[in-house]
């Protein structure tokens, strides 16, 4: 049988998991006996369960690569199989076609990693564990169906979820669907939920989402843009790490830390507006976004991992990370700390004209109901995402509120200057109150 190493990216998972940085949904004691081989194509060990000292139960530890389909016994020496083990098909890229037994409760790290031929595969009623990263590198999987009657996971379409939905666990990388979206029902896109779906080129999130996490969409290299809405409070590292193709990504208010690697070698990406509610970005944020032009940063407070990688086009032969675009923020922020501190270009934003919300250089019935809308929205609990530019634009009689009495003064101005008034804003509300 041609055995299997654990080395290169399987070693890499189990480094993550030995030193706690991922975890699998779940884990039990138990006691594992001396590896035995089954057959022209497996390998497995007996499993002490409830450690009584007999062994009640079989997990798989390895399969011969060369395998291209294989029925999964039900037993092995009289015990039931319970367990896929970690990396057990791992590398097994012939591999078209498994089935699995009634008996299988657990899918460990890795269980299929580089099957790459693999196009379909069904989850038996009683399993109850499937572990982070378990279908890496299954580039032509189309379709994961699960048994109505598992208590724990279910499929929606050939897209793995947890019985309620409320989590998205695996998006098949060779799915037909390449325009997807997610179940108003998925508070949670689990770690790798859409590693290497190299056709999917959109993805729509509800507002029900609040956690993206590690590695969720890293290497979908045709993805070309990403709204991650408001409902958002949480991106993990890595979550669209490698998105080659990303050209546009509109980051909610929600957000407060942009992640260690988050959007590392987006290669595509050219202007990014960190929102004002984030509060910190994190070691390797930006790395190796080689178009990068442009960083906004909208919050002055802001802080900035002490490295120049964390915002960098590319890194020369000596290991120097540059930058040739434009840090833009305001005068005395945390993004002008950074960009001094790394010899960046920064660009000091540029305040809006009074009265001139959306910055278009005239003063009209577009700022004054865009005024009075965010107020209405204000009214109903609901929050507005400007700039701090945008707001103080707004607030025209400088009572750090945002007010009817604004929107209403700048409609009267706009008004005046239809009659042929040439006063300035200021002027003109200075001489309103004469």
């Amino acid at each position: 049988m041609q055995r299997k190493k654990l080395t290169g990216f399987s070693f890499f998972f189990s480094t993550l998991l030995a030193t706690g940085s991922i975890q699998p949904l779940a884990t039990h004691a138990a006691t594992y006996e001396t590896e035995q081989s089954y057959g022209s194509y497996l390998s497995y060990q007996t499993i002490d369960t409830d450690e009584d000292g007999t062994a009640d139960a079989v997990a798989l530890t390895d399969c011969d690569t060369s395998v291209t389909t294989i029925t999964v016994p039900d037993t092995i020496a009289g015990l039931p199989v319970t367990s896929i083990g970690r990396s057990a098909f791992a590398w097994c890229s012939d591999l078209v076609s498994i089935t699995l037994p009634d008996t299988l409760t657990t899918i460990s790290t890795n269980a299929f990693y580089q099957c790459e031929s693999l196009v379909s595969l069904a989850i038996p009623e009683q399993v109850s564990e499937i572990a982070v990263a378990a279908f890496v590198g299954c580039d032509s999987l189309r379709f994961i169906s699960v048994d109505a009657d598992n208590q724990c996971y279910s499929s929606q379409n050939g897209v793995l979820f947890d019985k309620e939905q409320t989590t998205l666990l695996c998006y098949p990388a060779s799915h037909s669907t390449t325009r997807y979206s997610i179940p108003d029902t998925v508070t949670m896109i689990y770690d790798y939920a859409f590693y290497e779906c190299r056709n999917l080129l959109s993805v729509t999130m509800p507002d029900s989402v609040t956690r993206i996490c590690s590695w969720a969409f890293a290497y979908c290299n045709a993805l070309t843009d990403i709204t991650i809405p408001d409902s958002v409070t949480s991106i993990s590292t890595h979550a669209f790490y490698h998105c080659s193709g990303l050209k546009s990504v509109s980051i909610g208010s929600g957000i407060k830390t942009i992640a260690r690697y988050t959007f590392y070698s987006c290669s595509g990406l050219q202007t990014v507006s960190i929102p004002k509610t984030v509060t910190s970005i994190q070691a390797s944020a930006f790395e190796s976004c080689s178009l990068l032009a442009t960083i906004n940063i909208w919050n002055p407070d802001c802080t900035i991992a002490d490295s120049a990688a964390t915002i960098c086009n590319s890194a020369t032969s000596d290991g120097e990370f540059v930058f040739y675009g434009a840090v833009r923020g305001f005068a005395d922020s945390g993004a002008q700390t950074y960009a001094n501190t790394y010899g960046y270009r920064f660009l000091e934003f540029e305040a809006y004209a009074l009265g001139d919300v959306n910055n278009d250089k005239l003063i009209d019935a577009a700022d004054a109901t865009a005024v009075l809308t965010a107020y209405t929205l204000s009214l109903l609990g609901q929050s507005v995402d400007w700039n701090l530019l945008e707001q103080t634009a707004a607030d025209i009689n400088k009572d750090t509120l945002l007010t009817a009495d604004d929107a209403t003064g700048i409609l009267s101005y706009y008004v005046y200057t239809l009659t042929g008034g040439s006063d300035s804003l200021e002027t003109y509300l200075q001489n309103s109150k004469a």
